[in-house]
């Protein structure tokens, strides 16, 4: 499973799961962005991997725009948004690493 942050780069340095790479709502507008985005995380292309989109929380919508995003670029085959997003991480007592 990978995870993608929709956050901003700010909310991300401030803490974020480990292995997830940062796709700010910001930067789905570029074509080229998700790409190479994806890129960095050594998927190039579609493939059995589960991806989760998560941003702050339900409300934000960052995370099913930038999902949206992913899927329509043909670019991953299986893309899921994090119900609660990063405040239900936070929330969680799941057992998970996060990186600040």
């Amino acid at each position: 499973m990978f995870w993608v942050d929709a956050r901003d780069e700010s909310e991300f340095a401030k803490g974020h799961l480990e292995g997830a790479i940062l796709i700010p709502e910001t930067d789905v507008d570029n074509q080229i962005a998700i790409p190479e985005h994806m890129e960095k995380i050594g998927m190039s292309g579609v493939n059995g991997q589960k991806l989760v989109v998560y941003c702050a929380t339900d409300a934000c919508g960052s995370s099913e725009l930038v999902a949206k995003k992913i899927s329509d670029t043909g670019f991953h085959s299986e893309v899921y948004v994090l119900q609660g997003g990063w405040k239900a991480v936070l929330a969680s007592e799941r057992e998970v690493k996060i990186v600040r």
